[in-house]
C-alpha cells in the first residue's frame, strides 16, 4: 500500500472527484454526524485538509476558497478549503 502525509476529510462525491484526478491522499468520508465527531477528536497536531466546512474545534491555518461559474458546476459554485 502506498502512503501519503496528505490526509482528506470531504464528502464522498468530492473524494471521488479527488481520486479520480490522481490525488494521492488518505481519504477521511464526512457522510454522517459521527464521521464529523471523528474528525474533530483528531488531536491538533494532525495535519488534514477539509473541503467544504470548518471544523468547530480546530482554528485552520489556511483557507481558500475557489468560485465556479454556477451554470457549469450548480453544485459547489463555491467551493471552500480549510487547511489544518
Amino acid at each position: 500500500r502506498e502512503t501519503t502525509d496528505l490526509r482528506v476529510a470531504s464528502v464522498p462525491l468530492i473524494k471521488y472527484y479527488l481520486a479520480a484526478q490522481g490525488l494521492k491522499a488518505e481519504y477521511l468520508p464526512i457522510a454522517t454526524a459521527e464521521d464529523l465527531v471523528r474528525l474533530q477528536s483528531l488531536v491538533d497536531s494532525t495535519q488534514l485538509t477539509v473541503v467544504g466546512s470548518p471544523l468547530a474545534n480546530r482554528t485552520p491555518v489556511l483557507a481558500r476558497t475557489f468560485y465556479h461559474n454556477p451554470y457549469v458546476n450548480r453544485m459547489w459554485p463555491e467551493l471552500t478549503v480549510y487547511e489544518y
